[in-house]
């Protein structure tokens, strides 16, 4: 469905007619990303990987020693799998959480395998050279500070697009500009961000309809009294078919224009 057919559908279903002084864009706006919400919501919990309709991959250029990697903080909070070219291979690095790092206590075991707390605390802290003692390019590991990737192995070799990040991303909101848009409501708007595939968009509708009336206290019509069962078709639908709709996306590292 188009944007601009949405808002005229929306306040033909609302009030009867296609008035944008009687059913302004902001209020067009306002329950859609309500019903948005709740629908993506229902798609993440109910369909078969419904996850995966949200999802997206990430590239970034590792640069030589260097350990930070900024990403959209969105995509910090839903990662699903980070990967490096590390010492000439692909890896999968570990979710590391900083404050269990402990240095080797023997063995030059590689990361750690400390079982002295005072012993191994003290020093392990996180400069280059203490980093690339501890850890290991067999088995990197990252962590997150809510703005970066922070990438711990022995190595960091350049590499274009050698870091790569899935992660789930939830479609972002709609503004009221959209409503005069033409453009397809289930193309993604940009490479980091998703949208609400194609199947969900006449029940988002019909929910964004619900949560108007209700509001403007409006009966609702026997049809919209059946948005349970037409939600559940809708998330059949979704479980019936191929519901990996990923994209690979490129970071700019210096401009932070992802």
């Amino acid at each position: 469905m188009k944007f601009d057919a949405y808002a005229s559908l929306f306040r033909l279903k609302t009030v009867g007619e296609d008035s944008d002084t009687i059913v302004e864009d902001d209020e067009v706006t306002l329950f859609t990303n309500l019903a948005k919400a709740q629908v993506s919501r229902d798609i993440v919990t109910n369909a078969s990987n419904g996850a995966n309709y949200f999802g997206l991959t990430l590239n970034a250029d590792l640069v030589a020693d260097q350990r930070e990697y900024p990403f959209p903080d969105d995509v910090l909070k839903n990662i699903k799998m980070v990967e490096g070219y590390i010492d000439s291979e692909w890896r999968r690095l570990y979710p590391f959480d900083l404050s269990s790092y402990r240095l080797s206590s023997g063995g030059g075991n590689k990361p750690w395998a400390g079982t002295n707390p005072e012993e191994n605390f003290s020093g392990a802290t996180t400069d280059e050279t203490k980093i690339a003692d501890t850890f290991s390019d067999i088995y990197p590991k990252f962590d997150t500070d809510g703005r970066s990737i922070v990438i711990y192995s022995e190595t960091i070799d350049t590499v274009s697009k050698g870091l790569k990040l899935k992660a789930t991303i939830m479609p972002k909101d709609y503004v009221d500009g959209d409503w005069a848009n033409s453009t397809d409501m289930g193309i993604r708007p940009s490479a980091t961000t998703t949208a609400m595939p194609i199947q969900s968009h006449d029940i988002m509708l019909m929910k964004a309809v619900i949560e108007y009336k209700q509001v403007k206290a409006i009966p609702l019509t026997t049809f919209e009294n059946t948005y349970f069962e037409e939600s559940k078709k809708m998330i059949e639908s979704l479980s019936d078919i191929n519901d990996d709709e990923a994209i690979t996306a490129t970071v700019e590292r210096d401009t932070n224009n992802y």
